[in-house]
């Protein structure tokens, strides 16, 4: 039982960043991460990475929330009752497709790095682990594995394990779980469910910038692979490998 110290410590923090939200960052919005809005509007955003969440998070709150923080920081962030009490949503994203959208990011980050600072810990990735790769097949072939998956890069990281638990991966710890595919849709039932009037999604971090379908990119060996690989997220999210695009 939550002792009603902790509970008072609880809604105090509450109230105050709720507070701080409304009078300093609601309409001062800028590259920072802040949790003071998801106390404003009592919800909390899981960015899962490479699902859109930087433009999700900057177009609803005007900042980057609370980072790629997975489920179980949150419920010691917020306590299970607030945690509990709060809308949570989150967006996923065919596997395949992300995982071409992720490996695209670090060749951004490698890229961007000798202009852009911000990209530095993109630069280190790709010069350690990617940089002797010639192409996408070859990270996917002869680079990543189960061990790779779980313990590189959370952008390789399978979705799921920022929505569940541990003990027990079956169950998703969210209210609203919107999809990528559809995401103008899934967006507009987020800033509704918050009372926030009609918003444009921002596109912002885009990292498959020439626009190739991630279809036409994979062999059926790959394919095969990454089905093994993110075999929980297909089954969980209910994706498979498109025919057509």
């Amino acid at each position: 039982m939550i002792s009603i110290k902790k509970s008072l410590l609880n809604f105090y923090k509450a109230q105050n960043g709720a507070y701080n939200y409304k009078h300093f960052e609601l309409n001062n919005p800028g590259n920072f991460k802040s949790r003071n809005c998801f106390y404003y509007y009592k919800c909390i955003f899981i960015h899962i990475p490479k699902t859109a969440g930087k433009s999700i998070s900057q177009t609803l709150f005007g900042n980057f929330g609370g980072g790629h923080t997975h489920v179980g920081g949150y419920i010691k962030i917020f306590g299970a009752a607030t945690f509990k009490k709060y809308y949570k949503f989150a967006f996923v994203r065919n596997p395949w497709d992300r995982l071409f959208s992720a490996f695209n990011h670090y060749i951004k980050g490698a890229n961007s790095f000798p202009t852009d600072k911000s990209w530095e810990v993109e630069f280190l990735f790709y010069k350690d682990h990617l940089s002797h790769l010639n192409n996408f097949e070859e990270f996917v072939m002869d680079w990543l594995n189960e061990e790779r998956v779980l313990n590189s890069a959370i952008h390789f990281a399978p979705q799921h394990y920022m929505i569940t638990l541990p003990e027990n991966r079956d169950k998703i710890l969210v209210d609203f779980l919107g999809r990528f595919e559809n995401i103008d849709e899934d967006f507009k039932k987020v800033y509704t469910k918050l009372n926030i009037p009609k918003m444009e999604l921002k596109h912002i971090n885009i990292s498959n910038e020439s626009n190739q379908p991630f279809s036409q990119v994979y062999t059926k060996e790959m394919i095969d692979k990454i089905a093994k690989l993110y075999a929980k997220d297909i089954e969980l999210f209910g994706y498979s490998f498109p025919t057509t695009l």
